[in-house]
């Protein structure tokens, strides 16, 4: 005799958080982009500190963050690049972390030089993240602009 048993699938909370910017903020070479605002589907093993640019991901949880980038350049002929970091050290790709890279091109060029929201640095840990880390920005001129409009989008799985 044969018996068969009905399968259940596991159900996961997926929830999703967005940090973003209230105000601009001026940046140089090297800085940390400081977001002060987080909004959540429901609460989470994710925290923002909004002096420090540090984001606390819990081990609890899977993550995937999408950093969405919208910077004005002081000069329109700097370079972008922005990277999620642990401490001092960039996470590497071997480690889920992907930089977003914008490169200046002669202004002959239809594209024009103008960066947006369409460039990404990715963030996607195969296991326990990286915590805290922060979000730096590279290439730019001193009082280069973080506009309002960038975020940072992150999409939070139990295990």
């Amino acid at each position: 005799m044969t018996y068969i048993r009905e399968v259940k699938p596991l159900v996961k909370t997926t929830r999703l958080h967005e940090l973003t910017r209230s105000t601009t903020q001026t940046v140089s070479s090297g800085d940390v982009i400081k977001f002060d605002t987080l909004r959540s589907t429901s609460a989470g093993g994710l925290s923002n500190n909004a002096s420090t640019g540090e984001i606390t991901l819990s081990s609890s949880y899977r993550y995937l963050l999408i950093a969405s980038l919208d910077v004005s350049r002081t000069s329109t002929t700097d370079d972008v690049r922005v990277a999620f970091f642990s401490g001092s050290t960039e996470i590497a790709i071997v480690d889920g972390g992907y930089d977003a890279t914008w490169t200046y091109h002669a202004s002959s060029t239809s594209a024009g030089n103008y960066t947006n929201c369409t460039m990404q640095a990715w963030y996607v840990p195969a296991a326990a993240p990286a915590s805290p880390i922060t979000l730096k920005i590279f290439d730019v001129s001193n009082s280069s602009t973080i506009n309002t409009t960038m975020s940072v989008l992150v999409i939070e799985t139990e295990v």
